[in-house]
C-alpha cells in the first residue's frame, strides 16, 4: 500500500517516469492540443493575409519620371568626348600582373593551408 501510494504521489504532477509508457488518459490530450495549435497557426496565417489592405486611392505614391526632369538630368552630365577611365584601358601591366599573382596565389594558400589543417587534425598526417 505504501508503495502504491509512493508511486501514485510521484505521478501526481510531475508527468510519468521513466521506463514507463505514455498513460491512455495522456495521448487523446496530446492529439487535441497538437490539433489545437495547427488550428491557432493556420487562423493566425488567414488573419495575417487577409488583414493587409489595399493601397489606398487618396494617396496615391509620386512617380518620378527621367522624361519630366529631363533637362536638369542632361545638365549635370560631362559634355561629350569626356575620358572616363575607371575600368578602361590602358592597364598597367606590373600593377595587372601583381594583383593576378595576388589574388592566384591567396587563393591557393587558402585551400592549402586550410586542407593541412585537415589532415593534421584527423590524424593523416603528424
Amino acid at each position: 500500500l505504501e508503495l502504491k501510494l509512493a508511486t501514485a504521489c510521484k505521478n501526481n504532477f510531475r508527468g510519468i517516469i521513466v521506463g514507463t509508457t505514455i498513460p491512455h488518459t495522456i495521448q487523446p490530450i496530446r492529439n487535441e492540443h497538437r490539433r489545437t495549435m495547427i488550428a491557432n497557426a493556420a487562423l493566425r496565417n488567414a488573419a495575417r493575409a487577409s488583414s493587409r489592405r489595399p493601397m489606398s486611392s487618396a494617396a496615391q505614391p509620386k512617380m518620378h519620371k527621367a522624361k519630366d526632369v529631363w533637362s536638369e538630368i542632361k545638365a549635370t552630365r560631362p559634355p561629350e568626348g569626356h575620358p572616363h577611365t575607371v575600368f578602361e584601358p590602358p592597364f598597367s601591366p606590373p600593377v595587372v600582373g601583381a594583383a593576378t599573382v595576388a589574388v592566384v596565389g591567396v587563393g591557393y594558400g587558402l585551400m592549402y593551408f586550410g586542407m593541412r589543417h585537415q589532415q593534421y587534425k584527423q590524424g593523416y598526417w603528424k
